[in-house]
């Protein structure tokens, strides 16, 4: 059932973008292998919030809130996300933006006291005090940050509706932050690295949108065959060298014994 609502949520996000079956492909070395397979809570948090994202792009703030308190009552840092979509809370004149930001933080600040608060002292020893290090997060994190330093870098060449760009420019900013973040406080890997896991959703949207930009006077099927490429690195990198890559082969699931 985590597995449903997680693919119920990617499917429909993927279908959202230009290129459906490209973001799906994105989305298979890692966002679903390691996360949905690995972080079954989280992974359908993000499940959730990903319809959520569509909403926001098109401007409706109430379903955009409904998905994160749904994504709340599975993994409580999915509230993280209020914080990175501030930017892009929609308005067509400045007092409308205004009341629709404190609609946010009111909203943000209940779900926040409900689902965090609580745990707030667990996560602070868990992840902060005891200074977990997350192996590879580095590379998960530059996994975000390649495709935020593009979106960073040409806004124009991807084609995105004023309100889109303003939220995944917010989440681009997002990715750069955890970079920086990485760089500051190494200990704390495992804390970034989880918060980096929400970014996700951006290299699918950026990544699906790449072949048709031109960049660096590029063809689309040359860009086309680029992130394919990344997309079967990042899965002969993650079998052959991730450290508990050994729990994934052979894949074991009640629709067969492993091996099959």
């Amino acid at each position: 059932m985590s597995g449903a609502l997680f693919s119920a949520g990617l499917v429909l996000f993927c279908r959202a973008q230009p290129r459906p079956w490209l973001a799906l492909c994105l989305a298979i070395p890692y966002l679903v292998i390691v996360v949905a397979m690995g972080y079954s809570r989280q992974g359908v948090a993000l499940g959730l919030i990903m319809p959520g994202l569509l909403a926001l792009e098109r401007g409706r703030l109430r379903p955009f809130l409904l998905s994160m308190g749904a994504a709340a009552t599975f993994h409580s840092t999915a509230l993280v996300m209020l914080a990175f979509v501030v930017p892009a809370v929609p308005g067509r004149s400045l007092t409308m933006r205004a009341l629709r930001l404190l609609l946010l933080l009111i909203v943000g600040g209940a779900l926040v006291q409900t689902f965090l608060v609580a745990r707030v002292e667990g996560l602070v020893g868990g992840y902060i005090e005891a200074e977990y290090q997350s192996e590879g997060a580095a590379i998960r994190v530059a996994m975000n940050l390649l495709p935020g330093l593009m979106l960073l870098l040409w806004p124009k060449r991807f084609d995105f509706t004023p309100q889109q760009l303003r939220l995944w420019r917010a989440m681009a900013f997002t990715a750069l932050g955890c970079a920086v973040a990485l760089v500051l406080l190494p200990a704390n890997s495992a804390a970034v690295d989880r918060i980096a896991l929400y970014v996700i959703p951006l290299q699918l949207a950026v990544g699906s949108r790449l072949p048709g930009t031109q960049i660096l006077g590029l063809k689309p099927a040359q860009l086309l065959l680029a992130v394919l490429g990344f997309c079967v690195a990042v899965e002969f990198v993650w079998i052959n060298f991730a450290t508990h890559a050994q729990y994934w082969l052979p894949y074991a699931s009640v629709l067969g014994p492993p091996g099959l």
